[in-house]
């Protein structure tokens, strides 16, 4: 509808500029100053455009915030009656969910325009909090998460949430694209007098060079039928630039992925007593 308004007064526009029987100079004349309506008429048709994509998607994600939440409690709820045989885990329903609880949370950040709190804190905790609380979401191996820390203490000035989130992400990602006997690494180390460096390492297939720029794209998979829409990355990418600092992938065929996040240290009057 939008773009047919648009061409109707384009149109209209075209036959009030170009009358019939003007000079060559004028001619010339009408004709910038048309390409400059439809110019104007573009720019406008396709702010609108935008609006109403935005509109709608935040819609979508609120009419589904209630239900797979409602979903995902009333399914723990079952299974905490259930007997424990220590294989609930790997129930193809309460996967999906929590595959769909992730796309959801990677689709709501990438929507919205990220403003982060940073506060100083110390790596020493976050990790801690990784390994106790999002380890065991991931894994029921708890031996293959390795963590290294050096022995002076870290404290970064970030949102704690947000570089959490990208932990968890890539943590994530480590566990579903390598074998369940292999070691996943969780490094943190300075890197200069300003900026600190957190390393997820895995063992998994790897990425080609083609793909290492790619897959911080919005909805880009390597594999097309792997879970998820392709978004977590790009996600991990805006987080990671909104809190002055940066990601980026080393890797090779075969040799698995290094992910590498780099975000700015405390300065001695931010630490926190």
């Amino acid at each position: 509808v939008v773009t047919e308004a648009a061409s109707v007064a384009l149109a209209r526009s075209a036959d009030a500029v170009l009358p019939s029987h003007s000079s060559p100079v004028a001619v010339v004349a009408q004709i910038k100053a048309l390409r400059r309506r439809a110019a104007w008429v573009h720019v406008n048709v396709a702010q609108q455009m935008r609006q109403e994509q935005q509109l709608l998607l935040d819609n979508l994600l609120f009419d589904l915030r209630a239900p797979l939440s409602l979903a995902i409690d009333a399914l723990e709820v079952y299974q905490a009656q259930q007997p424990d045989d220590g294989e609930r885990d790997k129930q193809p329903l309460r996967q999906q969910l929590l595959q769909l609880k992730q796309s959801y949370d990677d689709l709501f950040l990438l929507n919205q325009v990220v403003m982060p709190q940073p506060s100083s804190f110390q790596l020493e905790l976050l990790f801690a909090d990784v390994e106790q609380l999002l380890w065991p979401k991931l894994s029921r191996t708890p031996s293959r998460l390795r963590t290294f820390l050096p022995l002076e203490a870290i404290s970064l000035f970030a949102d704690r949430a947000h570089v959490f989130w990208m932990l968890r992400h890539l943590l994530s990602n480590a566990v579903l694209f390598s074998s369940p006997n292999t070691p996943i690494f969780l490094h943190a180390e300075r890197v200069s007098a300003s900026h600190a460096e957190l390393a997820v390492i895995d063992a998994g297939n790897g990425l080609d060079v083609s793909v290492q720029t790619a897959v911080f794209q919005k909805f880009f998979k390597v594999d097309p039928d792997s879970p998820g829409l392709g978004i977590g990355l790009a996600v991990v990418q805006k987080l990671a630039l909104a809190n002055h600092g940066a990601v980026q992938v080393e890797s090779h065929v075969g040799e698995g992925a290094c992910f590498r996040i780099r975000l700015p240290l405390a300065l001695p009057e931010q630490v926190s007593l």
